[in-house]
């Protein structure tokens, strides 16, 4: 063969490829399921429920302080939340990010008299043996 058919093959090849959607690819039998996704764990009860209180460690950290108004005792600024607690049923999931509305999370609620922006999308990071981390700012 010359090289105008071996060109013109793996022209053909590729543009075949192309029309190959994702689903076709992963759902073929023998593929491997994505890890990070499927969870099947109930968002309404904690890590070991019937175990001691689920320890969650909480840091609020102020990363630009913009205003301070006396005459109206208000503040403006930019804070990051950052939680962590270990869900060991997360644990096979190490180095995934993932939803936070799909696990259980501490509902934690601030009171705030002025405006809140979420500058992150909710999903939490999870680490070794089930870590779990959420940020926010």
């Amino acid at each position: 063969m010359n090289i105008f058919l071996h060109s013109f093959y793996a022209v053909l090849i590729c543009s075949a490829m192309a029309f190959i959607s994702p689903e076709q690819a992963h759902g073929a039998p023998g593929s491997v399921k994505d890890p990070c996704s499927n969870l099947n764990i109930r968002t309404d009860i904690r890590p070991n429920a019937d175990g001691p209180p689920t320890r969650v460690s909480v840091g609020m950290y102020m990363i630009d302080l913009m205003e301070i108004n006396d005459i109206n005792q208000t503040l403006t600024g930019d804070f990051a939340l950052i939680q962590k607690w270990v869900d060991p049923r997360l644990s096979k999931l190490e180095g995934c990010g993932i939803p936070i509305s799909e696990i259980w999370s501490p509902d934690l609620i601030f009171i705030n008299s002025g405006r809140k922006f979420a500058g992150r999308p909710k999903e939490v990071d999870i680490g070794p043996g089930g870590q779990v981390q959420y940020s926010q700012r």
